[in-house]
């Protein structure tokens, strides 16, 4: 069995993916920015990344190269999650909103307003809920997964 490694480095705003395995590893580019968030997809075999600008890529980690990019959020994506089928991606960031795209085309399906600017988005294991945390830290939101209803809000 192989193991599959991750390591980013940032230099300058040049962004390199390495991808380590018992082969030499390999460098691509992915973003002229920084990487604020990453999350492998449920499968394994994709990996979305979103830069300081907003952008959000998925990476096909066979294929060595990016299937598809959009705009996620014109101020800066800081949180990224696969739903549990791996066919929508939740992201967050400066713009207080929680977004649900689409994998397949990068399609917006929905989006909500929360309290702050986004830090941190998490998907319950059974697929049914998203948390949501906030720069400030002092609170966390949790809405339905398809983000119809805020369920609850602690502080």
């Amino acid at each position: 069995m192989r193991c599959l490694y991750f390591s980013l480095s940032i230099v300058a705003t040049f962004v390199c993916l390495r991808i380590v395995r018992a082969e030499a590893p390999a460098e691509f580019k992915i973003f002229d920015n920084a990487v604020r968030a990453m999350c492998i997809s449920p499968d394994g075999k994709s990996v979305a990344f979103a830069s300081d600008d907003g952008e959000i890529a998925l990476w096909d980690l066979a294929a060595k190269k990016v299937t598809r990019n959009w705009k996620g959020d014109a101020h800066g994506v800081r949180a990224l999650q696969f739903s549990s089928g791996g066919a929508l991606l939740y992201s967050g960031g400066k713009s207080g909103k929680i977004r649900l795209w689409e994998t397949k085309n990068g399609e917006l399906r929905k989006q909500t307003e929360t309290i702050g600017v986004i830090e941190d988005v998490c998907l319950s294991p059974d697929g049914k809920l998203v948390a949501v945390t906030f720069d400030e830290g002092d609170a966390v939101q949790i809405f339905d997964a398809d983000l119809g209803k805020e369920l609850h809000r602690l502080k």
